[in-house]
C-alpha cells in the first residue's frame, strides 16, 4: 500500500514538473512570437513611412517638372512675340527713314505699299497702308483713300469694298489729312469661302483736279 501511494505522488510530481516545463516552453515561444510580431509591425511601419515620402517626392518632381514645362513654354511664346515685334518695328524704322530721305521720288500723292500680315482670328488679316505725297511746300493736305478686295467665291468673281472688308471703316472712302506721309492700319475680316486676289488702292487729293492715284497689288500675306 505504501509503495502504490509512492509510486502516485511520484506520478504527480512528474506530471506537475513536465506541466511547468511545459507552460515555461510555451511562454517562452509566446515572447518569441510576439517579439517577432512587433518587429514586423515596426518595419511595416517604416516601411510605409517611406513609400509615402516617395510617393510625395515624385509628386514635388512632377509638379516642378510641369511647372518649369510651362515656363519654359512661356519664355518662347514671349521670345516669339518679341522677335516678331522687333522685325515689325526694325521694317516700320526703315520704311520711315526711306519715306524722310528719299529725294527722288516724283511730286505729287503716291500710294507706297501695302503690308499684309495674319491676325489671330480666323480669316482675319491685318494691313498697314503707306501713302506719301512730295511737293515743294510741305503744307498738310485732306485727301481720300479707298480700296476694293478683289477675288472670287467658288470660283465666280467677287469684290469687297474697304467697308465691306473692315468692319471698323463706315464709308466705301477713309479722309485723312497729312503733310508728308501717312501709315493706315487696321485688320481686314473677309467672308467665309471668299479667296482674295488682288487689292485696287485709289487716293487722290481734295479739292485738286488731276491727283487720282489708283494701284494694283497682288494679295501678299507676310508670315513672321
Amino acid at each position: 500500500m505504501v509503495g502504490r501511494r509512492r509510486l502516485w505522488i511520484a506520478g504527480g510530481l512528474i506530471f506537475l514538473v513536465a506541466g511547468v516545463a511545459g507552460f515555461a516552453l510555451g511562454s517562452r515561444i509566446y515572447s518569441e512570437a510576439m517579439a517577432d510580431y512587433r518587429a514586423m509591425e515596426r518595419t511595416l511601419r517604416e516601411n510605409r513611412a517611406l513609400l509615402e515620402a516617395k510617393d510625395q517626392e515624385l509628386a514635388n518632381l512632377q509638379i516642378a517638372d510641369k511647372v518649369n514645362r510651362l515656363t519654359q513654354e512661356n519664355l518662347r511664346e514671349k521670345v516669339s512675340d518679341l522677335q516678331t515685334a522687333l522685325v515689325k518695328l526694325e521694317g516700320e524704322v526703315y520704311l520711315y527713314k526711306n519715306l524722310v530721305e528719299d529725294d527722288e521720288a516724283e511730286l505729287g500723292l503716291n500710294l507706297e505699299s501695302l503690308t499684309l500680315y495674319p491676325a489671330l482670328d480666323e480669316n482675319a488679316y491685318n494691313y498697314r497702308i503707306v501713302v506719301r505725297r512730295k511737293a515743294v511746300l510741305g503744307q498738310t493736305i485732306d485727301a481720300s483713300l479707298s480700296l476694293t478686295i478683289e477675288g472670287n467665291v467658288a470660283g465666280a468673281p467677287h469684290s469687297l469694298a474697304f467697308n465691306e472688308a473692315d468692319p471698323h471703316i463706315n464709308e466705301h472712302s477713309v479722309a485723312i489729312r497729312f503733310k508728308y506721309f501717312k501709315v493706315l492700319q487696321g485688320t481686314f475680316v473677309l467672308p467665309d469661302g471668299f479667296v482674295p486676289e488682288k487689292v485696287v488702292l485709289s487716293l487722290y487729293e481734295q479739292g485738286k483736279t488731276g491727283s487720282l492715284v489708283i494701284r494694283e497689288l497682288p494679295w501678299r500675306v507676310l508670315t513672321f
